[in-house]
């Protein structure tokens, strides 16, 4: 249900002191499109960041004491200007409860080993342990694992297994853990568990790694998990092909893993789309969403619009099969992020994918799968420039049967912003909430616990 970045460090970009204000703009433009944050900038910037107030806590309690509850207790919500990061928690209508549940700051926190970067994830999907989970992604490949009501950290596990592994997405799945690992190993062999290109299986009492499951590549590109998705008995995996040196982008795939056997049953190559979401359930449980964004540049403009669209596919029938398809240019309001909610069966929330500096501002979208047709629910104010601040829309969750309304974290107002039902069914903005006030950091991510 979430989750969102191309890496400047990827293509061997430096960024020097002096440039890091345009580079932290840069990275406003491209960190939400799942191939992790620009991660050379955070290693200028992090290791400067001063405690700027004492945490919260957690939001007292034990874990389980409701049992277990087929609706989340709230959403975790990252805070990050990738340099610093904040984690709050929220309810699910997105009243703050916790400011700061952990913070770049808590390196003293009991427990935490590893001090958070400015590269931190969340899981798209609820952890089954009711666990608050965080992937740090490039540069610290290491797993953190939350009390949400003691506020303690109770397990920290590095995933980096010698290389660069770039954790993007992590699901409990009948009483395992499954990590996304989009980094390869060019050098593999040095020590277990080290290839790459895979998800890495855990064990999780506590959290340890057991194992493996390699996704094959295809037409001489490696591939890339970045979202898992559990529908029935299966897990389906969304598939990147790019590059190492990030010059070639392949069509982007799903891949059907069967957990009980531990390989790959099927694979659908999903050509011409490129860089897409994962694969998200419909409230009915009939119908798998897909939303794909093209290939990007450095800036996150997509020179093809042919690579971007919304795929949907039947979720009870195997093999997996395109059943509609609407290509962003059919759709006519450019292309699209790489995310996707469902707010009712027959209505989708997308966003746009914008570039740093375009004319356009980055804009939560409405999607009518009955007349094939999108409205503006929001759209970002321009940058200091008059120029669009690129990508600044950033998680975006609907509460599915649940309570609560529809969140997106929204880094230009600084907002949680909030959509609810109106009179005739149909998706409105209610009044936005602001996760904390002390600090300021802008919310990017969510994810429900």
């Amino acid at each position: 249900m979430v989750r969102p970045s191309f890496n400047a460090r990827d293509v061997g970009q430096r960024v020097s002191t002096p440039n890091v204000l345009a580079a932290r703009s840069g990275l406003r433009a491209l960190a939400f499109l799942g191939f992790g944050a620009a991660s050379v900038l955070v290693g200028f910037m992090a290791c400067n960041v001063q405690e700027q107030g004492a945490d919260t806590g957690g939001l007292g309690g034990s874990l389980g004491q409701g049992g277990a509850s087929p609706c989340p207790r709230g959403l975790a919500v990252v805070l990050s200007d990738y340099a610093s990061t904040q984690v709050a928690l929220v309810d699910p209508s997105g009243q703050t409860e916790s400011e700061s549940l952990i913070s770049t700051a808590s390196s003293r926190t009991d427990g935490l080993a590893f001090a958070l970067s400015g590269d931190v994830v969340l899981p798209s999907t609820r952890p089954e342990s009711g666990l608050v989970v965080l992937l740090d992604r490039f540069g610290t490949n290491v797993m953190t694992f939350i009390d949400p009501y003691s506020g303690r950290v109770l397990h920290q596990l590095p995933v980096g297994t010698g290389f660069e592994s770039n954790p993007h997405d992590y699901l409990e799945f009948q009483g395992r853990g499954y990590v996304a690992r989009f980094g390869h190993n060019t050098d593999p062999g040095r020590e277990p568990f080290d290839g790459g290109g895979d998800l890495l299986v855990l064990d999780l009492d506590p959290p340890q790694i057991a194992g493996r499951l390699e996704i094959p590549s295809s037409s001489g590109l490696p591939s890339r998990p970045t979202a898992l998705s559990p529908v029935g008995e299966e897990i389906i995996v969304t598939i990147a092909r790019i590059a190492l040196d990030f010059r070639t982008t392949g069509a982007a795939a799903l891949v059907v893993v069967a957990p009980t056997e531990e390989r790959v049953i099927e694979t659908l190559d999903l050509e011409p789309y490129k860089n897409c979401s994962r694969a998200t359930l419909s409230p009915n449980r009939q119908v798998l969403a897909v939303v794909c964004s093209g290939a990007l540049d450095q800036d996150g403009e997509v020179a093809d619009l042919g690579g971007s669209g919304i795929l949907l596919l039947s979720a009870t029938e195997r093999p997996l099969e395109l059943v509609d398809e609407l290509p962003a240019d059919e759709l006519g309001e450019g292309a699209l992020q790489p995310d996707v909610a469902f707010f009712s069966d027959d209505i989708l929330l997308v966003k746009t994918q914008t570039e740093l500096d375009s004319a356009e501002d980055n804009r939560l979208l409405a999607v009518d799968l009955v007349t094939r047709s999108a409205t503006t629910l929001l759209e970002a104010r321009p940058g200091d420039s008059g120029q669009g601040q690129g990508i600044v829309y950033g998680g975006l969750i609907c509460p599915d049967d649940c309570a609560g309304v529809c969140l997106l974290a929204d880094a230009d107002r600084r907002v949680l912003q909030r959509i609810g039902v109106d009179a005739d069914g149909r998706p409105e903005l209610l009044t936005p909430s602001a996760v904390e006030e002390r600090i300021g950091l802008p919310p990017i991510a969510l994810s429900p616990f």
